[in-house]
């Protein structure tokens, strides 16, 4: 899955807004660290195989937490 997380990241908040595309709805930001338990909920749900680009690309602590994490990954490889 591309997430092309780089497109809704707010570097002044650095949070994603998840509410990026519905300008009326108002911002929806949530930290990294939410959203990567939010990839995680969706492996866990769906059959996905990977992930391309979870975080923005200059979001390293977002990228080392989620492949640090203990519990190993829904299917070998997702991220």
């Amino acid at each position: 899955m591309d997430s092309a997380a780089s497109e809704f990241f707010d570097e002044k908040a650095q949070a994603y807004n998840l509410n990026f595309k519905n300008k009326e709805a108002g911002a929806n930001m949530v930290p990294g660290a939410q959203l990567a338990d939010i990839y995680e909920q969706m492996a866990t749900e769906f059959p996905i195989a990977s992930f391309e680009d979870p975080f923005d690309q200059d979001d390293f602590e977002s990228y080392a937490r989620l492949t640090s994490r203990d519990d190993p990954p829904p299917r070998p490889g997702c991220w």
